[in-house]
């Protein structure tokens, strides 16, 4: 249910639409910069994305009840049937599953450690980077992210299309005399209903993937995005700013000391310079290889 602090796309009042519209300000202020308007640009995309959250929301409000009713029903049954097909077998010993159930454990840990892997190559590398470079990373990184939460309906078909299958091929290899086989399938079976399907469909989960939870889940991503979109744009400015800097300081040096500007300058201001003043009283002193020479005041 959304609350009165929030708005129909979900998002709380404090909001993302009055950072992005201050994002908005920002860009078209004068005066025009190539960041500005590449900004500007990355702005309607998310604006863009922003509408069309309600329509997904509706497809998926539309979609929902038949994944806690018919079809959470469904892929509670298979996986029941499956679970019976390895319980009912005498073909397999207690100590055989536990083999292959820590076998696959070990291939959990081996995908976990792949995980942390990438993620950690991936931070290092974004250390060698440039802050521009690393900048757009993290925007790629966002629109990955904000598009799989946009796909969430379509991946948790997937799910469930996937216990389907699951656990025909452990009535087909429990048939077939491959008990091995059958007992690490319902183990894959077993871990998708448990793990995804149940967390997010059962009657009584504790957080439900209902149609308010996607959109949360749809604002939280667009917001990373738009967070990364203007770390971008500053990251780009500064580069922009360094580089005219860098060139200014190029012409500069080029005018002044390759081209001779410093010897002009000095012979004009020379010619310029204001002569000491005279005194009458005063003797100008004049040193020389170890000897002092006293002069007469110039005329």
């Amino acid at each position: 249910m959304t609350t009165e602090s929030e708005n129909k796309n979900g998002e709380t009042k404090e909001s993302f639409t009055e950072k992005l519209q201050a994002h908005k300000s920002e860009a078209s202020a004068p005066p025009p910069t190539e960041a500005k308007a590449a900004l500007g640009k990355a702005l309607a995309a998310v604006e863009r994305a922003y509408m069309e959250f309600p329509g997904i929301r509706a497809a998926y409000a539309a979609q929902y009840p038949l994944f806690i009713g018919s079809i959470y029903k469904a892929a509670r049954d298979q996986h029941d049937e499956a679970k019976s097909a390895i319980d009912d077998s005498d073909e397999i010993a207690e100590e055989l599953k536990t083999e292959i159930a820590d076998l696959q454990k070990t291939y959990g840990k081996r995908a976990y450690t792949s995980k942390t892997t990438r993620h950690s190559s991936i931070e290092e590398l974004d250390k060698t980077r440039s802050p521009l470079a690393a900048a757009e990373g993290k925007v790629a990184e966002a629109q990955a992210e904000l598009d799989k939460a946009k796909a969430f309906e379509k991946r948790a078909k997937a799910w469930f299309d996937d216990v389907k299958k699951l656990s025909n091929d452990v009535k087909a290899s429990r048939d077939a005399g491959n008990m091995r086989l059958a007992y690490a399938q319902y183990l894959e079976l077993k871990d998708v209903f448990e793990d995804r399907i149940q967390k997010k469909f059962r009657p009584d989960a504790s957080t439900p993937a209902d149609p308010d939870w996607l959109l949360r889940k749809l604002n939280a991503r667009l917001k990373a995005l738009l967070d990364a979109e203007y770390a971008r744009y500053q990251a780009s400015a500064a580069a922009a700013d360094a580089s005219a800097n860098a060139k200014t300081a190029e012409a500069e040096y080029k005018a002044f000391v390759q081209e001779n500007g410093r010897r002009t300058a000095f012979l004009r201001e020379a010619q310029d310079a204001p002569a000491p003043k005279e005194s009458g009283s005063t003797t100008n002193t004049t040193s020389t290889a170890g000897s002092t020479r006293q002069t007469a005041p110039a005329e």
